[in-house]
């Protein structure tokens, strides 16, 4: 199977988690230092953060609190991308590469439309068509299944009332899932974890929000995009 490279790394060091403070914040051990390090993902990340697990880190430099940045954890061998600081790039290079079909043929592209009392990521435009695209990262998996969201989201849930808001004014809207794992082969809704988003992704599906999930694979240098997944709004 043909991968697209979505991004390039060379600068990133590799350190062992140690634990969470808190929702943005971790200490990790790199060389015979602890250092503390920023979580770009808003996430539990609890199948994902388990003590003494591989990390990939990036220094960062300027006015900050911590030093470095969390890229990617190493799950059963394989890196999982996890920085959420990065899903708008990732996203804009997937919309261009032509690979997903809904997406094609765009004229204009404006990030963080604001719309109600959100922002969307974005705003595809080619004559009257107007497509607002929400773009949100999935880093929990099951047997093959990937599940969003891993922690209740409030937002999230603002974002897809937003979107069936913006449908019935003229706009058409979709939600984007970057699934960060090679052979992930569906996507559903984490009613366990957040009955009420659940709910709403159903609601704002029947309103006519497209459900997107494509496929990534992260090698610890580069982000390839692999393949487009259907999203199934089973409840369990």
């Amino acid at each position: 199977m043909r991968m697209l490279k979505i991004l390039e790394f060379d600068d990133l060091r590799e350190a062992i988690f140690l634990k969470r403070l808190n929702r943005f914040l971790l200490i990790a051990k790199y060389g015979d230092s602890k250092i503390q390090c920023h979580i770009h993902d808003p996430g539990r990340l609890g199948e994902l953060l388990t003590p003494s697990v591989r990390i990939l880190i990036q220094f960062k430099r300027g006015a900050r609190k911590t030093p470095c940045d969390l890229v990617a954890v190493n799950k059963d061998g394989e890196w999982i991308f996890t920085h959420s600081g990065y899903h708008s790039k990732i996203a804009l290079r997937l919309i261009k590469s032509g690979l997903i079909r809904e997406f094609e043929d765009f004229e204009e592209i404006i990030r963080e439309y604001r719309i109600g009392k959100s922002r969307i990521d974005f705003l595809l435009k080619k004559g009257e068509r107007k497509f607002l695209l929400e773009v949100k990262g999935c880093t929990l998996f099951r047997d093959g299944i990937g599940y969003f969201p891993d922690a209740p989201t409030e937002r999230g849930r603002r974002h897809l009332m937003e979107l069936m808001k913006a449908i019935d004014e003229g706009f058409e809207a979709s939600v984007l899932f970057l699934v960060m794992g090679r052979d992930i082969r569906e996507l559903r809704p984490n009613w366990r974890i957040d009955p009420r988003f659940s709910e709403a992704m159903i609601r704002a599906y029947k309103k006519g929000v497209k459900m997107i999930a494509y496929t990534f694979y992260f090698d610890g240098k580069a982000l390839f995009a692999v393949s487009q997944i259907p999203v199934k709004l089973i409840k369990e």
